[in-house]
């Protein structure tokens, strides 16, 4: 054999044991994930079983900001439900950097229970110490404002709780098909994954790491809340038969905001917007409804900062017609004669008040291109428009004159997708997703 044969032959042996090791080697760490998987599946199921034979199910919801309070008829549901013990902890948003923003972000939904009447407990101060390492082991269940790990401090991360038992209510519907939106790690963790209607439900066990094992039809909270709303009217007085119109901007103003890309309007159209609305004295009333994270967004652009926003916000609160609105939404929704928006999220909540709706497209094909059957059916029940000019005519035409063309696809995209399934609130499919009793 010649020495560039012997050479040859050991290079091959190394290889060939290098990959043999790596192979036993890989095969042994599968071997114990999946050893690990299946322990923390039984140990689940366990879980679940004993949660099911307890007399009392405590129940931890977390709170940060008003907007994101998407949860308040599971809330009351449960408060009036024998077997059910609701708890409310209240905590500044994960964005806060600092004292001042934590304390503001801690007032704000502070005061949002207290006009709700509703108990709550500071878990999380405005220097951002919480009250202990870890939520106390003594809740059965916990529900997160958000299924985004960012947005709560890092003390109550869901992440650190797998101990506990988790219900995943998203705070929006489901209208996009990206594999985020349906495959994040909360998603995945909770016991019970809620979803809207049965369409929504298929999609996500395509893109869940776990297939959907605990993705539910149960119908979202947030619709209850439309549905059945008997708030206090947050609208301002004004003479009869003037027309209430809301006016809703995304946040996402210029590109690189968001992975999505730049879907609001607002730059183009809020000076000339507040001009109209301030013209319109005895006829109109607007409400100004931003997305919660506008206002920090805009103190971050050139062209505004935090002197001219500031100012801007205060505007709209107080003119004589116009009015600034920044917690729950559901009785101005219901309350409300029209809306103008640029965010996709209120697509279909604002479809099941039934009144007409204007979508300000930034970018149609886009942001058509990422929305589901049923985002596409609510996208396409709205009335399209690109100017003030364009929102004046809707105005005039669809609110004032009634000529609403639109309206049985609305209705069609209530029925078919909105409204939570077996006749029954989705809070009350939630709690029986929960206790294991399936509806007749």
């Amino acid at each position: 054999m010649s020495v560039l044969s012997a050479l040859n032959n050991k290079f091959i042996r190394r290889v060939r044991n290098a990959v043999e090791s790596r192979f036993w080697r890989m095969r042994l760490y599968l071997r114990r994930k999946t050893a690990a998987w299946r322990s923390r599946l039984f140990t689940r199921k366990l879980m679940i079983r004993r949660l099911r034979e307890k007399e009392k199910i405590k129940v931890l919801f977390l709170s940060h900001l008003p907007a994101m309070w998407k949860v308040d008829s599971l809330y009351l549901a449960m408060l009036a439900h024998p077997r059910f013990e609701p708890s409310i902890f209240v905590i500044p948003h994960g964005n806060c950097a600092t004292k001042a923003e934590r304390k503001e972000s801690l007032d704000r939904i502070k005061a949002f229970f207290a006009q709700k009447g509703y108990p709550c407990e500071e878990w999380i101060n405005d220097e951002g110490v919480p009250k202990a390492s870890k939520l106390p082991k003594e809740f059965d269940i916990l529900i997160y404002p958000q299924p985004w790990r960012n947005v709560v401090p890092p003390a109550v991360d869901f992440m650190r709780h797998a101990d506990h038992l988790m219900i995943c209510c998203e705070y929006s519907f489901h209208l996009g098909t990206f594999e985020w939106a349906y495959n994040k790690w909360y998603q995945n963790m909770a016991f019970v994954d809620c979803y809207e209607n049965d369409a929504v439900r298929e999609l996500s066990c395509r893109k869940k790491y776990n297939h959907g094992i605990n993705s539910v039809t149960t119908g979202l909270p947030i619709a209850d809340e439309f549905l059945c709303s008997k708030g206090v009217s947050p609208w301002k007085k004004q003479a009869e038969g003037v027309k209430k119109i809301i006016w809703a901007p995304h946040w996402t103003i210029v590109d690189g905001l968001s992975d999505l890309g730049s879907f609001s309007n607002f730059l183009s159209i809020a000076d000339e917007l507040l001009r109209y609305a301030q013209a319109s004295v005895g006829r109109l009333q607007f409400a100004f409804k931003p997305h919660p994270l506008l206002k920090k967004t805009l103190y971050g652009h050139a062209d505004w900062g935090k002197e001219r926003t500031d100012a801007y916000y205060a505007a709209w609160e107080n003119g004589s017609n116009t009015q600034l609105e920044q917690g729950d939404y559901a009785a101005l929704f219901m309350e409300s004669d029209a809306m103008v928006h640029d965010s996709c999220s209120f697509c279909c909540e604002y479809m099941l008040s039934g009144n007409p709706v204007m979508f300000i497209p930034k970018n149609a094909e886009a942001q058509t291109s990422i929305l589901n059957e049923m985002g596409l059916a609510a996208f396409y029940a709205q009335y399209m428009g690109h100017s003030v000019q364009d929102i004046e005519a809707f105005i005039e035409n669809q609110v004032i004159r009634g000529d609403d063309p639109m309206k049985a696809r609305r209705e069609e995209v209530t029925s078919r997708y909105l409204r939570p399934p077996h006749g029954l609130t989705a809070a009350e499919n939630i709690i029986n997703a929960i206790l294991g009793n399936t509806p007749n």
